[in-house]
């Protein structure tokens, strides 16, 4: 891999499909996001993945397979790319995290002002393809998701190993494989045979796809991790895991909603070549606000 990381780019990991069940609507409360731009790094780079769809404030005209002309079309159509509405739950499963006052951070993707976070009252389910894995990369994943749930205050459950490929596409939901629910997040070593992305200075890929139901907010509710398995394996044999305990940690933060930050010393600075596998005060300050949105109790 080269050394130096290009900007973030869009990539088709998020799409956007209106479904309208009745649910209450939400306050608009508007925390503030922010973040600030850098110089190019070195060594690895990891991309996040953003929608092709437009910034925050933009109202939606949702065009193509995703449209729907009315609220009767869109239940029909749901029937077969959406679960049955799902009832979650109207408090917290686990306490808020809080962080310092820092700035140094980017929210990836908001809507009407508000960051598009996952629902801090349902479970984060995630499963791992072991293909390509080096060695000790489960418990790496493990620790990495472990780290992400103490720092917004998110709940994540392992469901096993899986033999699903990662997709640029991938379908959000895939009842034949996951059942009636909204898959599980989906955690991948691959190789850039698999993943042309991977090319040069990428290393890894982060990111999720998104849902508005009703008038709530939009959420995430399934995402994508992938990270360069062949450049881990060589990596933990030059001595050098922490560097990919640090990769994984930094596309976990893409996939809960965190994009590049400015300051060097943060983990999700765009060229990822820290040592040490662990968020930054900025980090810590982004990832509990992705972490405080409200409960959304039907999607």
């Amino acid at each position: 891999m080269s050394t130096v990381g290009p900007e973030d780019n869009n990539q088709p990991w998020q799409d956007e499909g209106v479904y309208t069940p009745p649910v209450p609507e939400f306050p608009s409360d508007a925390p503030s996001v922010s973040g600030r731009r850098s110089k190019q790094g070195r060594w690895i780079a990891a991309v996040l993945a953003l929608s092709v769809a437009a910034a925050a404030g933009v109202s939606y005209v949702v065009t193509g397979p995703h449209s729907f002309a009315s609220l009767g079309a869109q239940l029909e159509a749901s029937r077969d790319r959406w679960p049955t509405p799902h009832r979650g739950g109207t408090g917290r499963l686990a306490p808020a995290a809080t962080a310092g006052p820092s700035r140094d951070y980017v929210i990836s993707r908001t809507e009407n002002t508000l960051p598009v976070r996952y629902d801090p009252c349902d479970t984060i389910r995630y499963v791992i393809r072991p293909d390509n894995a080096p060695p000790g990369g489960e418990q790496m994943i493990h620790d990495a998701v472990a780290k992400t749930a103490s720092a917004t205050g998110l709940v994540f459950a392992y469901d096993g190993l899986t033999e699903e490929s990662p997709s640029a596409d991938r379908a959000k939901y895939q009842p034949e494989r996951y059942g009636d629910r909204w898959a599980p997040l989906l955690i991948s070593w691959t190789t850039p045979d698999e993943t042309p992305a991977f090319t040069g200075d990428i290393a890894g890929f982060g990111g999720s796809s998104l849902i508005q139901s009703g008038q709530a907010p939009w959420i995430f509710v399934t995402g994508q991790v992938q990270v360069d398995g062949p450049l881990a394996q060589q990596l933990i044999g030059q001595g050098s895991a922490a560097q990919v305990q640090s990769l994984i940690l930094h596309q976990m933060g893409h996939m809960v909603g965190l994009g590049h930050a400015e300051g060097t010393d943060e983990l999700m600075y765009r060229a990822n070549d820290r040592t040490k596998a662990a968020f930054s005060e900025g980090d810590l300050a982004g990832l509990a606000l992705l972490g405080n949105g409200p409960c959304v109790p039907e999607y």
